[in-house]
């Protein structure tokens, strides 16, 4: 695996590449970051050319912008993709990167050869008052040991936690280093975005759609209404898994994603 950076405007992404053949972008949930695809990355590499980045706000990417939206985080993407001469791939995003996978097949669908969709909404969020408050106290870092418990909780079924600690562990370190501005002005655009569902039936791209029937933190009749909504889209549901499916039920995400995408990017028969 390669690690570099490129800076496209406000922005100075942080990328993880590894492996050869048609580019395939991964984008991480809210709090973690582009690390989270190491499954992904061990089992697909052989297949495809694969591309993890970290948002603005997270990891390893530094961006001056404040007070931006997910419209506004998507547009960053497309112009790193630009910057990368890719005019169109693969994309997989899980949670916030699912949220900007579907705005990037919207607003830039020529980019787009395939889309996967993991525990996502394209919806507003009906909690995002009390979210709110507590992005608002915390700025970015859980503000005590309860608050990590609980995002821990909503991000792996019990089940996981419980059976997997040592899989779980790394997560948690990360939910306890030093906040940022940057994290505090990503969450903003997650807790207030706009819904997209009635526009859902413009995205042209083939596209899979994978629900966690344990996700605490976005249930999956969100997955399953954009499922519904998206012309074609294929449907998966992972049974038991919490909302961090890409960690929990790796094997069963990565044999869905190297059929859909070698189906798609290679022209194979699935």
């Amino acid at each position: 695996m390669q690690e570099r950076r490129v800076t496209t405007g406000p922005v100075d992404w942080f990328l993880r590449e590894a492996g050869t053949g048609p580019a395939l972008v991964f984008g991480h949930s809210l709090t973690f970051d582009s690390e989270m695809w190491a499954p992904q990355f061990a089992a697909l590499a052989d297949r495809f050319r694969l591309i993890a980045v970290d948002f603005p706000g997270h990891g390893q990417t530094h961006c001056d912008a404040v007070d931006y939206s997910l419209e506004d985080m998507t547009d960053r993407l497309a112009e790193l993709l630009a910057a990368l001469d890719l005019d169109r791939v693969g994309y997989c995003g899980l949670s916030l990167g699912g949220m900007v996978g579907m705005r990037l097949a919207l607003r830039h669908p020529a980019r787009v050869a395939a889309l996967a969709l993991l525990s996502t909404s394209a919806e507003e969020d009906g909690n995002r008052a009390m979210l709110d408050q507590v992005n608002e106290s915390s700025r970015g870092k859980p503000a005590n040991e309860g608050t990590v418990q609980f995002i821990l909780q909503l991000m792996f079924s019990a089940a996981f936690r419980a059976a997997q600690p040592a899989a779980v562990q790394p997560f948690y370190d990360k939910l306890n280093v030093t906040g940022s501005d940057g994290t505090y002005w990503a969450a903003r655009a997650v807790i207030w975005r706009q819904s997209i569902l009635a526009d859902l039936d413009k995205i042209a791209a083939p596209t899979l759609v994978i629900g966690a029937e344990k996700d605490t933190a976005i249930p999956h009749v969100h997955a399953l209404r954009i499922s519904e909504r998206i012309p074609g889209a294929a449907w998966q549901l992972l049974a038991g898994s919490g909302h961090m499916s890409s960690i929990e039920q790796a094997d069963t995400v990565n044999m869905y994603l190297r059929d859909f995408f070698s189906g798609h990017l290679h022209g194979d028969t699935p």
